[in-house]
């Protein structure tokens, strides 16, 4: 069964679970044979097992042990046995040999690459998928979980399986053994070169996510982000590989520059947030995970966030800020042929519409003063850190940095997760089990909103209109950006018009409803155009209605806004393809400049003023009659 019994006990609960009782030769098969194959054990079963002990009654049977006894009146069948008594444990005692197979059958000292810069210590694919081989070379199968013979949990006991170890267990029974000796970090006991492993992605993630889970999401990533490499030569920059587990991290500073982390976040062109099924979501209440993403979202706002999770099958998917790089080639290629072919982003919302959205409730609550450590000192020293305080310090709570942290994070998993819940005809409202409006309204200082759901066909005017109640209304937001193309179940759209119009302070507002061709209610974009052109700070008005054939007064619209003495920057194209906002303000004619005029030339000579003014017609009969009344050789006017 892989459980650490004594080598007696596994003996004697062998004889008494399989050991068959004496019985008669077989008879042939008869109804009524049958019917008694039902009552002891029934089709399945054989009838020589039909009158074994159950192992709940093992305790009153057999020899007596009372070291076993306890064992087995807490638990209904052995393989679900988890917890092990220190004094019946067998743990699994490495030496430097038994972690070979990792380092390429060299002993870690030789193979050992130093890596000076932290930031440049990522783990390959091939190097994760590595680890998990030797994880799974020392399971016992049993059923669906392998059992890890000899691993147990350093604080409570449990035994380990290959499903269920994560990285704290990772850190006691591989990472630290491997490199007691060499005194280094994993990535650095296992590199191919000295130079570093350039990480491409930062991975933020909890601790105590099943390290199975987290592997096959950061494959997934990798063959979705890299597919040229086959994710296997992709570096992901992972807290638990990068960090020297020998020694003690620094004092915590004000100062987040300071920080690993953040010299990683710096060379990495984006974060993939991994969301455990455990809570689900406990990633988001960690103060550490909470911390890289404020910094990420404030001090390098330019990162891309991705967010990977495991359904209820263990199948891993990934939700992407922007596209992948197939889909790109998509979007540029195939939409140019027709409207009609599957461009990047409709790829993308298929792709994107099997998420586990489910796993992502927990980010429209994050609360970061309410964040957990393992360790409390911790907890405090990173709060301070976070609202920039020194460690000496004393920590106050209602700073409102914490606050204003919790909605820019809380919006910026909303626009994220917003797709797949459309998809999934999930309730975004308030009241919802998902409140994604309620999560972008609240970051009341973000300037710009860019929400992008092209090809979200399953929406309708519903969702439409509870989107209207997205909009923050503390006069911060200056810009406005939203993609509705290719959601031909759209017919109106004036709740969300009405709001978008009555938002002050705006600069900029761009809408798409390329091919909705379902949209007939022209008098509210009409109306909307007439709403607009009364805003003072409006200056750029950009609307796509290319496809949306059934849609009138797209003319008057172009008219009334052209008429708006404060919008510069005018683009409407109509159903047919044209800009009727071609002739805005911000693109006046050019006017052609006049050549310079010639300066005239004074002549000396009679003759050659004569022929000037030929070559220039400008011969006048005067100057005609002069030169034919001179009677001189060589006057082409002469007589002669």
């Amino acid at each position: 069964s892989g459980h650490t019994i004594s080598q007696d006990q596994g003996n004697w609960l062998q004889e008494a679970i399989w050991e068959p009782e004496p019985r008669s030769p077989v008879s042939p098969m008869t109804p009524s044979s049958l019917r008694g194959m039902r009552t002891t054990g029934g089709f399945g079963a054989p009838p020589m097992l039909s009158k074994a002990p159950k192992l709940r009654d093992l305790a009153s049977t057999g020899p007596r042990n009372t070291r076993l006894e306890p064992l087995l009146a807490k638990t209904r069948s052995l393989p679900q046995l988890r917890q092990v008594p220190r004094n019946l444990r067998v743990e699994w005692s490495p030496t430097p040999s038994s972690f070979q197979a990792l380092t390429g059958e060299v002993d870690i000292l030789a193979h050992m690459k130093s890596i000076p810069l932290m930031e440049n210590r990522g783990m390959m694919i091939g190097q994760l998928q590595l680890l998990l081989d030797f994880i799974k070379s020392h399971s016992k199968y049993w059923r669906h979980d392998p059992i890890l013979e000899g691993w147990h949990d350093s604080q409570t006991g449990d035994q380990l399986t290959y499903k269920t170890i994560n990285l704290y267990n990772l850190n006691d029974s591989v990472i630290k053994p491997m490199t007691m000796h060499a005194k280094c970090s994993y990535v650095e006991a296992i590199a191919f070169s000295a130079d570093g492993q350039m990480p491409s992605w930062f991975v933020s993630h909890w601790w105590g996510q099943p390290f199975l889970e987290a592997v096959t999401g950061i494959q997934q990533h990798a063959i979705l982000r890299h597919p040229d490499s086959c994710g296997v030569t992709s570096a992901y920059w992972i807290c638990a590989f990068a960090h020297n587990q020998h020694i003690q991290p620094t004092a915590y500073t004000d100062d987040h520059k300071t920080f690993p982390f953040y010299k990683a976040l710096c060379v990495c062109q984006g974060v993939l947030m991994m969301t455990d099924s455990i809570g689900p979501g406990v990633v988001f209440e960690r103060v550490w995970c909470n911390f890289e993403w404020s910094v990420a979202t404030e001090s390098l706002n330019h990162l891309l966030f991705d967010v990977a999770a495991s359904d209820d099958l263990g199948m891993p998917h990934v939700l992407t800020e922007g596209l992948t790089a197939k889909e790109k080639v998509l979007d540029d290629r195939l939409s140019q042929i027709s409207p009609w072919h599957e461009s990047g982003r409709t790829s993308q919302v298929k792709r994107e519409e099997r998420f586990p959205v489910w796993a992502m409730t927990a980010a429209f609550n994050v609360k970061v003063v309410d964040s957990k450590a393992s360790h409390e000192t911790d907890r405090v020293q990173i709060l301070k850190a976070i609202t920039g305080k020194s460690a000496s310090e004393l920590l106050d709570l209602s700073n409102p940095v914490y606050d204003e942290i919790d909605r820019r994070l809380r919006a910026r998993f909303a626009i994220i997760a917003l797709r797949s819940a459309l998809q999934q005809r999930m309730n975004i409202s308030d009241d919802g089990s998902l409140p994604i409006c309620k999560a972008i309204r609240e970051d009341v200082s973000q300037k710009s909103l860019a929400v992008n759901l092209s090809s979200c066909w399953r929406m309708t005017d519903a969702d439409v209109e509870v989107l209207a109640t997205c909009f923050p209304r503390s006069g911060n937001l200056k810009r406005v950006t939203f993609k509705f193309c290719g959601c031909y179940q759209l017919t109106s759209a004036s709740t969300f018009l009405e709001e978008l119009s009555s938002l002050k302070g705006l600069t900029e507002i761009c809408l798409d409803f390329e091919y909705c061709t379902s949209l007939c209610r022209g008098e509210e974009f009409l109306s909307f155009s007439k709403r607009l052109a009364t805003i003072e700070t409006l200056k750029k008005v950009d609307l796509n209605f290319i496809g949306c054939q059934e849609l009138e007064y797209i003319d008057d619209l172009a008219e009334v806004l052209k008429a708006a003495p404060r919008i510069t920057d005018l683009r409407v194209m109509s159903p047919d393809c044209i800009d009727l906002g071609e002739q805005s303000k911000s693109e006046p004619k050019i006017k052609a400049k006049m050549k310079p005029k010639p300066k005239k030339q004074v002549f000396k000579s009679i003759t050659a003023q004569l022929w000037a003014n030929e070559s220039s017609g400008e011969l006048s009969e005067v100057d005609a009659e002069n030169a034919q009344s001179q009677d001189f050789p060589g006057n082409p006017w002469s007589p002669g």
